[in-house]
Order: structure tokens, then sequence, then C-alpha cells
């Protein structure tokens, strides 16, 4: 049986955060991001070292299998009970129900935080992370044309969120 589990980032982590995420960068565009980033752009970027986030690592049976954050989604007043959430798991982790286990994880830290809508934002070509979010009961609430370039062509982007009050 696999098991699943989150711990608290900390700097032994910026290392393998920093490798997960430059690999989406060179392999994919589940980032916008062209050019590998340092271990300090990636921690600036994700602002793991706010008080607005809160990132894990997560574990397949104590396994690096990839990262997590939940964050403020802007940091205007208004914005206070609506957060983003972003994952990314390292290659060989999709599909075996790592992703479901962190948006329940996720949305849990944000029922604690009193938080009202959560949010993602994909990248339409990530077609497992839209997936995943509407199995996870996500709505689609927002759709960018060609808004990001990479790889020499132009990409669309899509917004998912959940209002958690409303279950």
């Amino acid at each position: 049986m696999k098991t699943v589990t989150f711990e608290k980032i900390n700097r032994t982590h910026y290392k393998p955060i920093t490798e997960i995420y430059n690999y989406f960068i060179r392999h994919s565009t589940a980032t916008y991001h062209i050019r590998e980033l340092s271990e300090q752009d990636v921690i600036a970027h994700f602002e793991i070292s706010s008080a607005s986030t809160e990132g894990f690592i997560i574990r397949n049976n104590k396994h690096l299998a990839g990262f997590c954050l939940i964050r403020q989604y802007n940091k205007k007043q208004g914005y206070k009970y609506t957060y983003e959430i972003t994952i990314y798991l390292k290659p060989g982790h999709a599909k075996q129900g790592i992703g479901t286990k962190t948006i329940a994880f996720l949305e849990q830290i944000a029922r604690e935080k009193k938080v009202h809508v959560l949010i993602a934002g994909i990248c339409t070509e990530n077609s497992a992370s839209i997936s995943l979010f509407e199995k996870s009961g996500y709505k689609k609430c927002g759709y960018f044309q060609e808004m990001g370039y990479k790889f020499n062509r132009f990409l669309d982007n899509v917004y998912f969120q959940k209002i958690l009050d409303a279950e």
C-alpha cells in the first residue's frame, strides 16, 4: 500500500525542489519559465520563505515525489480569502493518486485558514493536471488564449477554482 506524506519545506529541500522545477522548465509547458532557475530564484519565485506561503515536500512511501504550495493569490487585502495551489510531481510519480491526495491535503490547510476559494492556473497542454483538478471538483473559471510563449509557440492557459464553503 502506498503512503503519501507531506513535510514542511526547509532549506535541505531547496536543491531537490529546484531540480524538479528545472526539469519542467526544460521539458514541459507546465511552467512558462524558459531558462533554468537557481535555488535562490526558485525560492523567490514561489515565495517559499514568505509568511504567506506554506510549502511541502510530497513523499510517496518515503521517496521524494514532488512538492506543493498554498499561498494567498494576491497581496491585496480584498483577496485575503483566495489562495492558489501549486503541485509539481517528479517524472514517474503521476497517475498514482498522489495528486489527488495532495489536493485534499492542501484543501484541508485552506479550510483551517478559512480560505473561501482555491485556484490553480494550468497550461491547456497539461491534460493530466486539468483532469486531476476536474476530478477533484474544480470548475473552469477562466481561459486565456496565447498568453504564454515557449518552445516557439503561443500557449493558452486555463484557471480552475473551487469554492470551499459551497461543498
